[in-house]
């Protein structure tokens, strides 16, 4: 069980800098509980961590929604929910082919439910910079993410769910 970040004014991340400073092993592997590690990514990991000439490792990730693979459409996460990890300037960093798998939310009600908690952390987020806002630029910003999403990514290529995703 752990405290929600909310409530304790912090964002995932500060969870994740706990487990970094509680690790002994030598690399980290960092994913969220609704990511799965599909056996040709788990081989490719393996053969990179044992013969190492880079500091750290990027992957791809396909996308599901409501258990469907979304393949278009911009699926894509950043912001304060979906954290980074900052590496030092001078890291070096390899591409791995493999894809890690996002399974997402498998229900609607489990969206809305992620939806709420996001919502309430960017909020945060927003008011400690300063910023405002309004119904126009609500209706603006949501307009543009549709379009983007739906239209010039081809969300509409995947169907209902690439619909809703870009309502979303």
């Amino acid at each position: 069980l752990v405290r929600s970040p909310r409530a304790a004014g912090e964002g995932f991340c500060h969870q994740r800098n706990k487990g970094i400073a509680a690790a002994t092993g030598d690399w980290l592997l960092h994913v969220d509980v609704d990511m799965r590690t599909p056996d040709a990514l788990a081989r490719e990991i393996s053969a990179a961590v044992t013969a190492p000439n880079v500091d750290a490792y990027e992957f791809g990730m396909v996308h599901f929604m409501l258990n469907r693979r979304m393949r278009y459409g911009g699926a894509t996460v950043d912001g304060v929910v979906h954290e980074r990890l900052q590496l030092p300037g001078t890291a070096r960093v390899g591409q791995l082919e493999a894809r890690i798998w996002h399974l997402g939310d498998s229900d609607f009600l489990e969206r809305l439910r992620k939806n709420v908690l996001y919502s309430e952390l960017d909020v945060d987020r927003m008011l400690a910079r300063g910023a405002r806002a309004s119904l126009l630029g609500a209706c603006w910003g949501g307009a543009k993410a549709f379009m983007q999403t739906y239209v010039l990514q081809s969300g509409f290529r995947d169907g209902r769910v690439g619909l809703f995703w870009a309502l979303y």
